[in-house]
């Protein structure tokens, strides 16, 4: 009810309605930081909540421009020290067009000889 008696004017200084790909853009991006992988195991960083955009969510809202630079700068990085979420699941359900900057050698299987 208080939201009701709130003068059109002021409105938009409680919320900011924002499309989903907004959304994804921001809030997602930017603060969320706990969530679950394509396998339901949780995730606790900001970084793997990024990376794992692509497994659940349509190419068409995703923060494209974002997600290249991510890949871009961190897949080396994942295939020398994985994250628990970082398998072959994973790597098979990341768009190749997301994934230009980074070399195609290490787009498949990326297990480190021990």
């Amino acid at each position: 009810m208080f939201f009701s008696y709130v003068p059109q004017s002021h409105r938009n200084t409680f919320y900011k309605q924002l499309t989903f790909k907004e959304h994804l853009a921001t809030y997602y991006w930017n603060d969320k930081t706990a969530d679950r992988d394509h396998n339901n195991r949780e995730v606790d960083t900001n970084e793997a909540v990024r990376a794992l955009l692509p497994t659940w969510c349509s190419l068409h809202y995703l923060p494209k421009e974002k997600l290249i630079e991510l890949y871009k700068t961190r897949w080396a990085d994942w295939v020398v020290d994985p994250p628990e979420w970082f398998d072959a699941d994973f790597r098979a359900m990341i768009p190749r067009e997301l994934l230009v900057e980074v070399n195609p050698m290490l787009w498949e299987e990326a297990e480190v000889e021990s």
